[in-house]
C-alpha cells in the first residue's frame, strides 16, 4: 500500500530504499522473514558464514511483508523467488551469495571490521552521485528505455558541475597519471 494510510514499517523501508546515502547491511545470525526483508534493501550486504537466512512465511502461514516479495524476485529472478518463498528453506551465506541475495560472505570474526571497511571506502564518494545511483536503480524496473535514459541525463547533469564530482575526478586523474 502506497500513501498515508501505510504502516510505520512500510514507511520506514520506503525511505531507506529511497535515501541519498547506501545502505550497509550485515548479517551475523540467522534473518527471517521481515528481518530477510531488511537485509535484502542493502546496496552492500555482507553476511558472516555462519549465518543463514530464510522467508520463513510458508513455514508460519503468513504472506510476505517486509519489502520481500518486491525485492527478493528482483535480486534473484522470479523462479528462485517463488521457490524460496514456497518452500521457506533455509539458504546459507555462501548460496545466498552465490543467487545474488548479498554482496559478500566473510568469515564470521572478520564482519564487523569488514563492514566497517567498506563503509570507510564509501566515506569519500559523493553522497548526491550515491543517491542519484539508488533512485536510478529503483526507477528501472519500472519505467521504458528512453525514460530512463531521460533519467540519468536529468540526474548527471547537475552532478557534472559539482564539487565532489571535481574533487573525485581530479583524483582519478591523478591516480591514472601516477601508474603511468
Amino acid at each position: 500500500m502506497d500513501g498515508p494510510d501505510q504502516g510505520a514499517g512500510s514507511s520506514a523501508i520506503s525511505r531507506l530504499l529511497r535515501m541519498e546515502k547506501p545502505l550497509i547491511c550485515a548479517v551475523n545470525g540467522p534473518a527471517a522473514g521481515a528481518g530477510l526483508g531488511l537485509a535484502l534493501m542493502g546496496d552492500l550486504v555482507i553476511m558472516a558464514d555462519t549465518a543463514t537466512l530464510t522467508t520463513a512465511y510458508a513455514k508460519i502461514g503468513l504472506s510476505p511483508d517486509g519489502g520481500v516479495s518486491w525485492l527478493l524476485p528482483r535480486l534473484v529472478g522470479l523462479r528462485v523467488a517463488q521457490e524460496l518463498l514456497v518452500s521457506s528453506r533455509i539458504v546459507s551465506a555462501e548460496e545466498a551469495r552465490e543467487i545474488g541475495m548479498i554482496t559478500e560472505v566473510v568469515p564470521a570474526a572478520e564482519l564487523k571490521e569488514r563492514v566497517r571497511e567498506a563503509a570507510i571506502a564509501l566515506r569519500d564518494a559523493s553522497p548526491r552521485a550515491l543517491g542519484a545511483v539508488r533512485a536510478l536503480l529503483l526507477s528501472s524496473f519500472s519505467t521504458t528505455l528512453e525514460t530512463q535514459l531521460e533519467l540519468e541525463v536529468r540526474a548527471i547533469s547537475p552532478l557534472t558541475i559539482s564539487p565532489d564530482a571535481k574533487r573525485l575526478s581530479a583524483n582519478f586523474a591523478a591516480k591514472r597519471t601516477r601508474k603511468s
